[in-house]
């Protein structure tokens, strides 16, 4: 377990280097610590997949750890490149949603309350998606479909993870995984929030990277204990 320790603290070494550096103004310069953050997580999850008894699940989530880590970055662009904020904002959401599909193809192969949990992933990506669309400014057409499918695939990926911990509650896979999920929706709702909402603050946009390094973290760490 050293080795995931080594990983967690230099992980939050280099988003802690990326956040000071980003505040000072020096943007194109703080990707490179982005970057590293996020390498930080998917080597993490190379280095858990050798424990994992589930070979091609493992390399699925690793997979996923990668576009999501790309994503960070290119979404990241937005500030370094004014003139491309757009682009690089739904370049880096088309990569985080890629992510999603592997994570949920993995998932899917392992669902153990299939329905319910499609079921309610759906049901939850259709209210936060009405919400979204009810205090938020006005949106260009692209982004909202793009929340469309971004939204589902992430509800569907936590509802799952969360139905396969509720049917398999001492399984430590589960429980981080589960956790991850969470994290991770609820790092987006943040970002989109703060991102589209009237006022931009800072505290949500910190707390916003912490639950997401948090959760691929997590995620990460997860594939060591799968067992089947």
């Amino acid at each position: 377990m050293n080795i995931f320790i080594f990983f967690y603290v230099l992980c939050c070494f280099f988003q802690l280097t990326f956040l000071i550096i980003e505040k000072q103004g020096k943007i194109k310069l703080s990707l490179l610590y982005k970057g590293l953050a996020s390498l930080s997580f998917i080597l993490l999850g190379i280095v858990a997949m050798q424990k994992s008894q589930n070979l091609l699940f493992a390399a699925c989530i690793v997979t996923g750890l990668i576009f999501d880590g790309f994503g960070d970055v290119v979404i990241n662009l937005r500030f370094a490149f004014e003139k491309s904020k757009h682009t690089t904002f739904l370049l880096g959401t088309a990569l985080f949603f890629i992510g999603h599909i592997f994570y949920l193809v993995a998932l899917l192969k392992t669902a153990s309350l299939f329905l319910p949990s499609i079921i309610c992933g759906i049901i939850g990506a259709a209210i936060t998606l009405i919400i979204l669309n009810l205090i938020l400014d006005e949106l260009k057409i692209t982004y909202k479909i793009f929340a469309v499918f971004y939204i589902t695939a992430l509800f569907l990926m936590t509802s799952i993870a969360i139905f396969n911990l509720i049917s398999s509650p001492k399984s430590l896979y589960c429980l981080l995984f589960a956790i991850g999920a969470v994290l991770f929706a609820t790092s987006d709702i943040l970002l989109i929030l703060n991102n589209f909402g009237k006022k931009k603050i800072y505290t949500i946009r910190v707390l916003n990277l912490v639950f997401y390094y948090i959760a691929q973290l997590l995620i990460a760490t997860s594939l060591a204990f799968v067992l089947h």
